[in-house]
């Protein structure tokens, strides 16, 4: 399977991993990776029984042609293209590895109309009016997969294992960094795995003091979510705390490659069965409580 990535967005090196998990990597190219995480993550790995085999990125486009053959040699990507419309016919998928979601909708366009099943990373968009605009240029249902990889991190996975041991949940606690626009998703995305996406919202505030953004949402049912970004404290890319009747559970998460390796791994399974295995009204809650944060 043939995929094509565009990047990059500041302080986002997400062409750089993404690629290097499907394709591998040149050390001496990754060593020079200006996202140090990368190559540390990447680096602990076996190459190539811990990396994807079936799917390879074939075509890298960024806005500086520089930086793309950058990627591609660190990355092992064949083939730079300055028009990443070019893509199209070439590729059975696209990764749209940019966090930048303003520019999601005009990126995705040119891919969704000529029917390419796309991976857009998150947050699909700021607000749910843009997402529903991104998903009217659909050729076909399910051509559109978007999550934060900590949807299929393994610390979560495991907490989902023992999660009926806590009993009923009356109250989650979640944090991550950065910008609440770029980075809520890492926590809301992994909340909506444990709490379902049909939660009924009946009051919502948003918040901020200081370096912190966040929102604290009360369902229907009871259960009440308090989000926040923390700006640039220096806590993991993710932390939720589990309040049950019985008995609290932590998650905080680490494990980057196993994260990226897993949503990589549900896009290629998306791209031939031609349909998202993460549900559209999913990927639309999880735009809606972003919105109500913003």
């Amino acid at each position: 399977m043939n995929l094509g990535v565009l990047g990059m967005s500041p302080g986002n090196g997400h062409p750089y991993s993404w690629s290097a998990i499907c394709n591998g990597y040149d050390k001496n190219f990754m060593d020079e990776c200006p996202f140090p995480v990368i190559p540390a993550y990447l680096y602990k790995q076996s190459y190539p029984s811990d990396f994807i085999d079936n799917a390879r990125v074939t075509h890298i486009w960024t806005q500086d042609r520089k930086i793309s053959e950058h990627v591609a040699r660190a990355s092992r990507i064949d083939n730079v293209v300055d028009d990443y419309r070019d893509m199209i016919g070439k590729v059975d998928g696209v990764l749209l590895a940019r966090d930048d979601a303003e520019n999601h909708l005009e990126m995705s366009r040119d891919f969704l109309d000529a029917g390419v099943i796309i991976y857009i990373d998150k947050p699909l968009a700021f607000d749910v009016r843009t997402a529903q605009e991104i998903f009217s240029h659909e050729k076909f249902e399910g051509q559109i997969f978007s999550c934060s990889a900590l949807y299929y991190a393994r610390e979560l996975e495991a907490a989902l294992e023992t999660i009926d041991e806590i009993g009923a949940i009356t109250y989650i606690e979640a944090h991550t960094i950065k910008k609440w626009s770029t980075y809520a998703a890492h926590i809301i995305d992994p909340v909506l795995r444990i709490v379902g996406d049909e939660q009924k919202i009946v009051d919502a505030k948003p918040f901020s003091n200081h370096n912190t953004q966040g929102c604290q949402l009360r369902m229907a049912s009871g259960l009440v979510v308090t989000l926040s970004a923390h700006g640039s404290t220096q806590l993991t890319t993710g932390s939720i705390r589990l309040f049950g009747d019985k008995r609290e559970l932590n998650i905080r998460f680490g494990d980057t490659f196993y994260a990226f390796r897993g949503a990589l791994k549900a896009f290629v399974q998306s791209v031939k069965q031609k349909k998202s295995v993460i549900p559209k009204h999913h990927m639309l809650t999880m735009v809606d409580w972003l919105e109500r944060g913003m």
